[in-house]
């Protein structure tokens, strides 16, 4: 999948009243406050009300960046949204990049391409910061005040051409993040940082361990058949690593500038540290965690995360994946999006990332969710089956 840097959070069922919520729920749906940016926000209708709208996905772009933009609103179009809305994000709204973004936005709604209902303009996404109307498809502006009659949008208060950016905290999309004690950091890159490791020696302790970690994820595929017990044993060993039952619940998403996370935090001995490693160099090893991932997302995360930090390759592009899948059962969906980006950076056209990123674009994480829980049922069954064979 091509890098994109779209986001998208989860869709949720709370309605915003006007531009000035729905620009408030931007840092929280991200998870970083966006800087010189285009964010697109899909609307479906909520309910029996012809006027009630409830928040959908929320995508992203590099202002300027017209490969980008073409991607999100692809991405938005997929998600079969009712409206779809704009908000460009410059301290510089009469640059050359910021009229040519308006300008095609204004003029969208042409095959695979989803027309833009209306476009606000706000220097940044902060409580107080001013907002007003670009364009709407009725050719409204801030200066006309006025709205196609009819339309979705009709008889829209002076709000909705004007105002102010009320709190970002109170965002219905800052719930997932406040509840696990965060807020949105300051730009993308502070959020791409979690996932890289902050300790040479950490590193130089896994590199040791990374020749011996794919050659035991190789034999242990080439046991399926031979050896199932052995196989079994390896991965009950990596799902008790990462599920590790009552008593020992962890904090989400740790290893933070200000709580750092270790190996020796996580892990007894090296022999631990290779074998989940070896789990995730393959795919049909990997996909035999998700369960364990799911029951026990905090645990898990910080398991996954010490191996992604300190591992390259295939290891830590599943480490990530399956990271996300924590996240976003931890109703974390930014830092979810987040770590899928680092995993297909780090291994372009990574396959489950890539899935996962197609899935979550268009809002559909509980389909993610269901589908990797699904996929890793079935594995177990072979991996029983084998055994009893």
């Amino acid at each position: 999948m091509t890098e994109s840097h779209a986001h998208a959070h989860r869709p949720t069922n709370h309605s915003a009243s006007g531009p000035g919520e729905l620009i408030a729920c931007i840092p929280g749906a991200l998870g970083f406050y966006p800087q010189e940016s285009l964010v697109l926000i899909g609307l479906e209708q909520h309910g029996p009300d012809s006027s009630a709208f409830a928040l959908g996905p929320i995508v992203r772009a590099d202002l300027g960046n017209q490969d980008q933009l073409e991607h999100a609103m692809r991405a938005l179009e997929f998600a079969d949204q009712d409206v779809h809305l704009a908000v460009i994000i410059t301290r510089i709204p009469n640059s050359r990049l910021a009229l040519e973004t308006a300008y095609f936005l204004e003029h969208s709604g042409t095959e695979g391409v989803p027309g833009i209902a209306a476009c606000w303009h706000v220097s940044e996404v902060a409580s107080g910061t001013p907002y007003t109307l670009l364009f709407d498809a009725a050719g409204a502006t801030a200066t006309t005040a006025t709205a196609a009659p009819g339309s979705p949008l009709a008889d829209a208060p002076a709000k909705y051409f004007s105002g102010a950016v009320p709190s970002v905290v109170g965002a219905p999309t800052m719930r997932g993040l406040l509840e696990n004690g965060l807020l949105p950091e300051l730009n993308r890159e502070e959020i791409a940082l979690h996932f890289e490791s902050s300790s040479g020696a950490e590193t130089r302790r896994c590199e040791a361990l990374y020749e011996a970690a794919y050659t035991q994820g190789r034999l242990l595929i080439e046991q399926r058949f031979t050896r199932p017990q052995a196989l079994l044993a390896a991965v009950e060993r990596g799902c008790e690593m990462l599920n590790p039952g009552r008593g020992h619940e962890a904090e989400f998403p740790a290893g933070s500038a200000t709580k750092p996370l270790m190996l020796d935090d996580c892990f007894a001995s090296d022999e631990d540290v290779q074998l989940l490693a070896a789990l995730l160099s393959q795919s049909h090893l990997r996909d035999s965690l998700i369960i364990d991932i799911v029951e026990s997302p905090g645990a898990a995360a910080q398991r996954l995360l010490c191996i992604a930090r300190n591992f390259t390759g295939m290891i830590r592009a599943n480490a990530l994946s399956l990271w996300a899948i924590a996240a976003v059962e931890s109703g974390l969906e930014p830092w979810g999006f987040a770590a899928l980006r680092a995993a297909q950076e780090e291994l372009p056209g990574h396959s489950l990332s890539a899935v996962q990123r197609q899935l979550m674009a268009i809002g559909e994480w509980e389909g993610m969710l269901d589908t990797a829980v699904a996929g890793c049922r079935l594995l177990w069954e072979e991996i029983e089956d084998n055994c009893v064979a």
